[in-house]
């Protein structure tokens, strides 16, 4: 048996400034994705819903169809008001 805190709990100590981001944040509750995963990847890259990007689908690598060129993704939007920017993940 572990003597260490559950990670939930050493993260929440050790994380002060992340909690007073999350105390003075909002909550989201109730959210929804697409059940593909194409489109919840443009409406997360983007902040826009992906009706409004073009596709409902699953966007294959033969596809010329993605995020349209001329379509802001969030991260351009936080670097413009000065936020420092950093994505990793499978996009």
């Amino acid at each position: 048996m572990s003597s260490s805190p559950p990670l939930t709990l050493h993260l929440l100590q050790v994380s002060p400034h992340i909690n007073q981001l999350r105390e003075a944040g909002v909550t989201l509750t109730n959210y929804h994705v697409q059940e593909v995963c194409s489109p919840t990847r443009g409406a997360i890259l983007t902040g826009r819903y992906p009706y409004h990007l073009g596709y409902q689908g699953v966007i294959q690598i033969a596809d010329p169809e993605a995020v349209p060129l001329n379509t802001s993704m969030v991260q351009e939007r936080l670097k413009a008001r000065g936020y420092a920017v950093h994505m990793i993940g499978k996009w």
